[in-house]
């Protein structure tokens, strides 16, 4: 779970550094830029930059732009939930989620149970607290799709965006009323 919502997590991050530095440079009208920044975010990657000519002769290193950078990511979320109002928590939530992600005892941690020479497993209340840092990075991503699709006056798919987010809302407002629904269809 903690993997799904890390993941959930960063193309949300990635997103906000999308929108952000995307829409700088239209409306600067530096369209070199726009192009050089969506082929970053299309091509760009690390792995392949460093070793992709071993399995892909064929592919020059020269052609792959480098990676965007964690960091940059965290910032422009950072930007996001400050702008719009709230306090961020980014750099601490994307944290948790990443320390709990890696294949070791950590991501069992919230689940273990010790007791002398006794290792027993429970459900967490953890849960519920990731469930929340999710559930609002699913919906800061889907408005930040959205606003990424009105920069680039597409209609189409952003009509179906903010109908997901209008089902989103009225989930949330079911849940809010009665808790024992669930936020998110299964």
């Amino acid at each position: 779970m903690f993997l799904v919502y890390r993941h959930l997590y960063e193309w949300t991050m990635h997103g906000c550094y999308m929108l952000q530095n995307f829409k700088l440079c239209l409306d600067n009208g530096d369209l070199k830029s726009a192009w050089e920044l969506f082929l970053q975010a299309d091509t760009a990657n690390g792995w392949v930059k460093l070793h992709g000519a071993k399995y892909a002769p064929e592919i020059s290193n020269d052609d792959i732009p480098n990676a965007l950078r964690i960091k940059k990511l965290v910032a422009a979320y950072e930007r996001h939930q400050r702008y719009g109002g709230g306090t961020a928590h980014v750099r601490d939530d994307y944290g948790y989620l990443s320390e709990h992600s890696h294949p070791n005892g950590a991501c069992l941690t919230p689940y273990r149970v010790i007791t002398g020479s006794q290792l027993s497993f429970k459900e967490s209340h953890a849960d519920r607290t990731i469930k929340g840092v999710a559930h609002a990075a699913a919906t800061d991503w889907l408005l930040t799709i959205y606003n990424l699709l009105e920069v680039s006056k597409e209609t189409a798919v952003r009509c179906q965006v903010i109908e997901i987010l209008k089902d989103l809302a009225k989930q949330h407002l079911a849940a809010e009323k009665d808790p024992s629904q669930p936020t998110t269809k299964a």
